[in-house]
């Protein structure tokens, strides 16, 4: 409902919620909820004044009868959209009002739960179809009735055994009568069995469905020796390799740590030129145990997934007299030793 509507017409959507009606008593104003209040009077066919009129209505007109209902209510699941709870219907209503389907459509505003809609659909069609109404004058002993107030009504002349009647509107007369409005109530209406009486409902997702998180196809890592232009070995590596034929990924990611520490030593990205392998050499050390994971670097945002660990000991290559050559070589250019 919005914020800008009238208060008269929040509050009877409060009270369509709750099967709530409200009673206005010499400027005082009671509300009544559910189903109705245990019987605080009651009165015989003796005790109505016969000099008085009296009317009956045992029936509704067919504009005013109601043998199915479906209401709408706020769905939070539904991201607080206007929902359609399961039609409540019933066949013997329908064939007491000639075979015709005559269905209300309350809007339950303040109600967000599948259960209470139902509950609330439930006992409006029950309490719908008590079309018995008097209107009848007691003495000025009923005085102290009051609108919303519920009695019991023996009858010999109708039929009633303590039948329990609403007080819908009293009329004070000049001479103390008491002048009432009533209508047939039974609070069995109001019953309600989850197992039973519960429709499931069919709800779909309010989120956009992301695709699962990707992980790295064919991570592999194995040990490595780079060798020197004669063919030597000269350095301990370890090769990581991957598909990069998926689609969708522009890189791949790596962290490398060693085992007996879990301490990440290095971490680095290969693009799209280094498409399926690449040689981890720049932390290697000769017989070091490391564990190698790698993830793939999306083209759009979208989850990944990290690899599992791979353990890996790079091979055995040590120092050698190339390498002294080298280093020697390097400082003579730079100092210019002769």
């Amino acid at each position: 409902m919005s914020v800008n509507v009238q208060t008269v017409q929040t509050i009877e959507a409060l009270l369509t919620g709750c099967q709530g009606r409200l009673s206005e008593i010499g400027g005082f104003y009671k509300v009544h909820l559910g189903a109705p209040d245990s019987p605080t009077f009651s009165f015989t066919d003796d005790d109505i004044l016969s000099t008085e009129e009296q009317n009956f209505a045992p029936f509704f007109g067919l504009a005013d009868s109601v043998n199915g209902i479906q209401a709408t209510y706020p769905d939070p699941s539904q991201g607080w959209n206007s929902t359609t709870a399961p039609a409540l219907l019933n066949s013997t209503f329908e064939a007491q009002d000639g075979s015709r389907r005559l269905l209300a459509n309350p809007a339950f505003d303040f109600v967000p739960y599948r259960a209470q809609a139902q509950r609330l659909q439930k006992s409006a069609l029950q309490e719908a179809r008590r079309a018995r109404r008097h209107a009848l004058v007691l003495p000025p002993a009923w005085w102290i009735v009051e609108p919303g107030d519920v009695g019991t009504w023996s009858s010999f002349r109708n039929g009633y055994v303590t039948k329990q009647f609403r007080v819908d509107g009293v009329t004070d007369k000049a001479n103390l009568d008491v002048l009432f409005n009533i209508t047939e109530v039974d609070p069995t209406d109001y019953s309600w069995t989850h197992a039973v009486d519960f429709q499931g409902v069919s709800i779909g997702p309010t989120v956009f469905p992301r695709p699962a998180a990707q992980s790295v196809v064919d991570w592999f890592v194995e040990p490595y020796t780079l060798l020197d232009t004669p063919g030597q070995p000269r350095r301990p590596a370890i090769r990581i390799s991957w598909d990069g034929t998926v689609p969708g990924v522009r890189a791949v990611q790596y962290e490398c740590r060693l085992t007996s520490t879990a301490v990440v030593v290095t971490r680095g990205q290969y693009g799209p030129s280094q498409r399926r392998r690449a040689d981890l050499f720049a932390i290697a050390h000769s017989k070091y145990c490391y564990q190698v994971r790698g993830q793939y670097t999306p083209s759009s945002p979208r989850d990944m997934l990290w690899s599992d660990w791979l353990a890996v000991t790079t091979p055995n290559v040590n120092t050698s007299l190339a390498d002294f050559d080298a280093a020697l070589a390097y400082q003579s250019r730079r100092f210019k030793i002769s």
